[in-house]
């Protein structure tokens, strides 16, 4: 019984001053009795992570099997849709203005989703090992990607052609680009944990509050991370055995 009951006795120190915000320090001057770090509020610490989230960078991937596809499918679907070129010394001029575009939808790549960053957020683009840094706003939603289309054929010579060039890229242009939820998660777990919960110190022996001083702000703050570092302050080895044992001793008197 004795065991169990020193077992469950507090093993950090206790903090002897009691304080309220707004209202003044009761005692005498206090100075630090060691050295320690202030704490941040819980505000600060959100506050932080809000930004870090906000602001990290996410990643995307770029399937090339999907582009080379489209690339490859184009010469055939291009005849399937714009056979009145078939006849005309138009057409290698036709053809070549519809392969530019299409290397142009497959710069930075199509969405296979709109997802919900500012157009200058900054992302990176992996393409197999290597990643690019581009604004969100380079990649091609499906939306944007026929505005693109009918924008670039109307202000070209083939704008009689603006359906049949419609049709040919809805056929063979497919999304290839998608977040990597995954990684871009683990980059933020991994900013996140480097988040301090502490921002300055305190110096043995500097004065902490003058006594009439009113605790709030900073001085609030300082004092809260004085009475959690004693708190958290657990027994030394050189003193362990000796407050066991009075522990043991004052226990045992009173069970007698």
């Amino acid at each position: 019984m004795i065991v169990l009951i020193v077992y469950l006795f507090p093993k950090g120190g206790i903090f002897k001053y009691e304080f309220t915000k707004g209202k003044p320090w009761q005692y005498e001057n206090l100075y630090a009795p060691f050295d320690f770090a202030i704490l941040k509020t819980k505000e600060e610490i959100e506050a932080e992570k809000q930004q870090i989230s906000e602001n990290i960078i996410p990643y995307f991937e770029y399937d090339t099997a999907i582009a080379r596809e489209a690339k490859d499918a184009y010469d055939l679907a291009f005849d399937n849709y714009l056979d009145a070129f078939s006849k005309s010394s138009a057409k290698k001029e036709a053809k070549l203005f519809g392969r530019v575009l299409l290397n142009e939808f497959y710069r930075y790549g199509v969405l296979n989703s709109d997802y919900s960053y500012n157009d200058t957020r900054q992302v990176f683009l992996n393409r197999g090992n290597t990643a690019e840094a581009i604004n969100y706003g380079q990649l091609l939603t499906t939306k944007e990607l026929t505005r693109l289309i009918n924008s670039k054929v109307e202000n070209s010579e083939y704008s009689k052609f603006k359906s049949d060039f419609l049709a040919l890229f809805y056929d063979i242009v497919k999304p290839n680009v998608r977040l990597n939820e995954r990684l871009t998660q683990s980059t933020l777990d991994s900013e996140l944990e480097k988040v301090s919960t502490t921002r300055g110190g305190v110096s043995k022996n500097s004065r902490i509050i003058a006594k009439g001083e009113v605790v709030e702000g900073s001085k609030l703050q300082i004092l809260n991370s004085l009475k959690s570092e004693y708190e958290s302050q657990v027994w030394s080895d050189k003193n362990f055995y000796w407050i066991v044992l009075g522990y043991s001793v004052l226990i045992t008197t009173a069970l007698t």
